[in-house]
């Protein structure tokens, strides 16, 4: 078995070579007043990463009259240069006939991907002309829209231009607003918004910075403040805890998301009409662009902060912190991690290691050198592969074809993987089934992991992971409510139900690997209920997108539970040349260790073979010395 080539994410970002910046765009406020990074996108990549971003598509309007379509088509949305050396985000608007309407453009959300209570997020923008009638904005919603709705989720207007005031007084490039939005009931709801007629334009073809602090007393917004910090906030607004549901403090102590979109007419500039867009138009070939260098976000690591994400922000780089490329500089030195920060799964390409983390093990697919090797490293095991008696492997509909039958009923290589090929158009689906009192889950907690290994060859769309879709035994009303989650290029998409995407594979015959507790799959997909206890039915149902012949292999799927007795520091990759043990990491024939933590952020680095970590806090950490990268959990 081999999973040890390749990740879905990178914990370790700092590895990847980023293409050359404008350094000067991205550095920002900094780590100043007690703030740390903990997260951030450069726009570097050379497309948009589906881990951290959903891109819109929808023609609804926004519930604003908007006039535009919002498209995934990359003449609206995409990653790239500015045309001054400035990689970006780039969200276009075009005057074009496109699905009944009269314009296109772009919007991207962060929801149910990069969420965070808490802490100071900003963007470098840099705007296009909005007058008459572009509405760019950058701002947040809660992270709970899809369970509550709007306005009960909050939303926080981080920067709006566009105003039909500041059109009529002549002064669209330098008026803007913040606004809060909250409430019961879209019909009636309570609002503050501020509007500020700035000193300089900010639409002159310059990045300029947009800031939002955001604490358990106020919540604050700001412009340019790297240029001016000492400047008083655009606008402000105290947010109190109560039980209120008429106050903002009862909305605003949550997990928010991101959002970027550049609208065209509607409500806020009041052009509802094609024939009154002016700004899109022969002189720029009817088309405009908003430009985003970065977008940031900075906590203080207090107990009221979160940050929860399917992946690492982007590497930090410079003595502040900031810019693109590796990490460096000498405040990065220290012990500790960054406060606040939790990695939403962790992916790693070989956790079937017996040197996994984990006491208890749950197999569902491995082959018997593995089961036995966790056996003799001291571990549980629960062993649930497929034996065509209690436990069966299903394909429903004959959706999937049997690549190999080594195994009678089963699908499997002979060297204990699942080889599979889709058969119909669109969809193929398979699951692994577990009969009454086959299995006993009561060790089950929201600790335990999912683990499942994937490889294609041949450009399979995607894949929808179904965790859980199953009842207690001896009880068929205690169900279980399944997590669902996708891998691939895009979302799977059941019945008009998306689900949530986490992470791509490449068609190049290399194992990936899917770790993820289930504490995180509920945030994930809100609905999971794990039962514990007996469990009957589908313990893994996974669907396939993609025409006939396409293929899928499974491999190491399990689940592991930590239990007391493990060591305080456990490796969780095998590498032989990266010894660590409760007080140093020892890399023999290296001059050289760093430790990051799961955002990437760097969290030690020495010029030596042994590095002291005892001081160091608890949680997983990423140890790079040479070329050898090993994931440990510090206890």
């Amino acid at each position: 078995m081999n999973l040890s080539k390749k990740l879905l994410f990178m914990a370790l970002a700092s590895c990847a070579a980023l293409p050359a910046v404008a350094k000067d765009a991205q550095v920002g406020t900094g780590e100043t007043d007690g703030y740390r990074l903990v997260w951030q996108d450069l726009f570097d990549d050379s497309e948009l990463r589906p881990d951290r971003w959903n891109i819109e598509v929808n023609g609804s309007g926004g519930g604003n009259n908007e006039l535009q379509f919002y498209t995934d088509r990359k003449s609206n949305v995409r990653l790239g240069d500015d045309g001054k050396g400035n990689h970006c985000l780039i969200l276009t608007a075009v005057r074009e006939v496109y699905n009944g309407r009269q314009f296109t453009s772009g919007r991207i959300n962060s929801k149910n991907k990069v969420a965070f209570t808490h802490g100071k997020v900003e963007a470098a923008i840099k705007l296009p002309k909005t007058a008459n009638g572009l509405w760019p904005a950058f701002w947040m919603m809660g992270n709970d829209f899809d369970q509550v709705g709007w306005p009960k989720c909050g939303e926080t207007d981080i920067m709006e231009f566009g105003h039909i005031d500041g059109i009529n007084r002549g002064v669209q490039d330098r008026y803007f607003n913040g606004a809060c939005h909250w409430g019961q009931s879209w019909d009636n709801h309570p609002n503050y918004a501020r509007a500020v007629t700035y000193d300089y334009s900010l639409q002159d073809g310059e990045f300029h910075i947009y800031t939002c602090i955001w604490n358990q007393e106020r919540i604050a917004m700001y412009v340019d403040l790297d240029k001016h910090p000492d400047a008083k906030p655009y606008y402000e607004m105290t947010i109190p805890a109560t039980g209120d549901t008429s106050a903002p403090g009862y909305y605003f102590h949550k997990e928010n998301f991101i959002l970027f979109n550049l609208a065209v007419g509607g409500n806020f500039p009041n052009i509802r009409d094609a024939s009154g867009i002016t700004a899109l138009n022969a002189g720029n070939g009817n088309q405009a662009s908003m430009y985003v260098n970065y977008v940031k976000v900075y906590q203080k690591g207090t107990a009221d902060e979160s940050l929860n994400t399917l992946s690492p922000g982007d590497s930090q780089g410079g003595d502040n912190n900031q810019g693109g490329g590796n990490q460096g500089g000498d405040n990065n030195q220290g012990g500790g991690s960054q406060g606040g920060n939790e990695s939403q799964y962790v992916c790693d390409p070989a956790l079937s290691n017996t040197t996994s983390v984990g006491k208890l093990y749950d197999v569902v697919l491995l082959d018997g050198a593995g089961v036995e090797s966790l056996r003799a490293a001291g571990k549980t095991v629960q062993d649930l592969r497929m034996d065509d008696a209690n436990r069966f492997f299903y394909i429903w509909e004959n959706t999937f074809a049997e690549a190999d039958q080594s195994y009678p009923g089963v699908g499997m290589h002979t060297d204990g993987y699942t080889s599979l090929d889709v058969t119909n158009v669109g969809w193929s689906g398979a699951g692994f089934n577990i009969a009454n009192a086959a299995a006993d889950f009561k060790h089950f907690t929201d600790d335990t992991h999912f683990h499942c290994g994937l490889r294609t060859t041949n450009g399979l769309r995607n894949a929808a992971l179904i965790i859980g879709d199953g009842y207690v035994w001896g009880d068929n009303n205690n169900k279980w409510s399944p997590a669902k989650i996708s891998v691939g290029s895009e979302a799977f998409v059941d019945n008009g139900a998306s689900y949530p995407l986490v992470g791509n594979f490449d068609a190049d015959g290399e194992w990936v690997a899917v770790d993820i507790t289930l504490g995180q799959l509920k945030k994930l997909w809100p609905s999971f209920n794990y039962k514990a206890g007996g469990f009957g039915g589908n313990i893994l149902s996974f669907l396939a997108g993609g025409t006939t012949g396409k293929n899928i292999s499974l491999d190491a799927v399990y689940f592991y539970t930590p239990g007391n007795g493990e060591s305080a520091v456990a490796g969780v990759v095998a590498d032989t040349d990266i010894i660590v043990t409760a007080r140093t990491v020892n890399a023999a024939g290296t001059d050289e260790i760093a430790l990051y933590n799961l955002a990437g952020q760097l969290v030690r680095k020495v010029n030596a073979s042994i590095m002291g970590i005892e001081d160091i806090a608890a949680g997983i950490y990423i140890v790079k010395a040479g070329n050898a990268v090993k994931k440990v959990v510090l206890k």
